[in-house]
């Protein structure tokens, strides 16, 4: 309500009062209190028409705040705009720039002598002939040495041994660049043994020997790497989480086995000869040109001299390597002992040689070893109450038993 309404209204109700009755004592107190109450009401009235005022004023400087706001916004959003065009600007020509750095920068050393387009990158990394053709071409007659040394009951020569690990080094610096290159491939010597990775080591090798392929020999060799990495991606691309490692390894071994047969049948007995020499071929820590070299610290051998004996072992270790729960224990040791009785004579009879004893397990012993070990593993899985990470570990062990039969002397 206006100042001026409240006053018309109180003089209105004044002239009433007066023109209808005589005003007596008690009436003038309540016109008095009646004019002080009006009184109050037009100090109010006064109030909210200014907060009114006030309120009027600050709504317009809202209103061109918000205006301001909005020029301000807009003109960010435009700064932003610019600056994501300058920014994909500098990408494109950063990717401009890295790219034909990569095209003129030199090579790591000698080029892959078998190329392969999609793995070019990959090949690049590796000085062929230094870190591999020579060091290969080293430590492959200095193990045949050693071995040899083994077999005849003498001490190995400590020359040949210091050439091994002499030359070694390199190749570990090469099998590391592969994994950070994502070469698929068992964790370790996997890498390695990879057919792209090792048609090209074989070439190396056999270059630096003295013994270089010929032309049709690369060009199988070159067919072989191809078929077989393919069978390899296909071979991966099967499994899930839940399959055993184990199970992979020896996936892995199968193919890389068919892979090495190929390749050696290309090879001239020379040359076959020079790479994998008969005493040490497909024996562990010896052959370097073998299936076998993906089981390099993933043996574990058991010499026993019957199936008590071995069922005995494997009652000890087994529940303790895979941290069985002590409550499983019993039925643990019941599965141990039925997977036992279930392995053939034929398996259990071989004896180690010279060689054997010092960890040269052979290709054919080993698989077979991962055979009847996955066999347990999946027993032990599907025959015990286990909690889902008691079964995960499990599953994710990679290390295989290789049995053999205690020698009678």
């Amino acid at each position: 309500m206006r100042r001026n309404t409240v006053v018309l209204a109180i003089l209105g109700l004044g002239v009433g009062l007066a023109g209808g009755h005589v005003l007596t004592p008690s009436h003038e107190s309540d016109l008095a209190q009646i004019a002080a109450q009006a009184e109050e009401a037009i100090a109010d009235a006064a109030q909210l028409e200014d907060s009114r005022q006030q309120s009027l004023v600050q709504l317009t400087e809202l209103r061109g705040s918000n205006r301001r706001l909005d020029q301000q916004n807009t003109a960010l959003e435009q700064r932003l705009s610019e600056l994501r065009d300058q920014v994909e600007s500098l990408e494109a020509a950063n990717a401009a720039s890295q790219a034909t750095a990569d095209a003129e920068a030199p090579r790591v050393g000698s080029e892959a002598p078998i190329p392969f387009p999609t793995w070019e990158k990959v090949l690049a990394r590796v000085d062929w002939k230094k870190d591999v053709g020579e060091s290969m071409s080293a430590i492959v007659p200095m193990v045949a040495q050693i071995a040899g040394a083994i077999e005849r009951g003498e001490t190995p020569p400590a020359e040949a041994m210091g050439v091994v690990q002499q030359h070694n080094g390199p190749l570990v610096v090469v099998a590391m660049k592969l994994l950070e290159e994502g070469v698929p491939g068992t964790r370790g010597n996997g890498a390695l043994t990879h057919p792209v990775i090792m048609v090209n080591s074989v070439a190396s090798t056999l270059e630096v020997a003295g013994l270089p392929l010929n032309a049709e020999q690369v060009r199988d060799l070159a067919r072989i790497g191809s078929d077989f990495a393919a069978r390899d991606e296909r071979r991966l691309t099967g499994y899930d989480d839940r399959r055993f490692r184990l199970e992979v390894t020896a996936d892995e071994t199968d193919l890389k086995r068919d892979f090495f047969d190929a390749v050696f049948a290309t090879l001239s007995q020379e040359q076959g000869e020079t790479l994998s020499p008969q005493l040490t071929r497909r024996r562990q820590k010896a052959d370097m040109f073998s299936e076998v070299l993906i089981w390099t610290k993933r043996t574990r051998p058991m010499v026993s001299s019957d199936r008590a004996d071995l069922t005995a072992q494997a009652q000890e270790f087994v529940p303790q390597l895979l941290s069985l729960p002590v409550d499983s224990r019993a039925a643990a040791n019941r599965i141990i002992a039925d997977w036992v009785d279930s392995i053939p004579e034929t398996y259990l009879t071989t004896e180690m040689d010279a060689l054997d004893k010092v960890g040269m397990f052979r290709s054919e012993q080993i698989s077979a070893g991962a055979e009847h070990t996955l066999r347990l593993l999946k027993n032990l899985v599907n025959g015990l109450d286990l909690s889902e990470a008691e079964e995960t570990r499990i599953r994710r062990f990679r290390k295989t038993m290789v049995l053999y039969r205690a020698s009678d002397s």
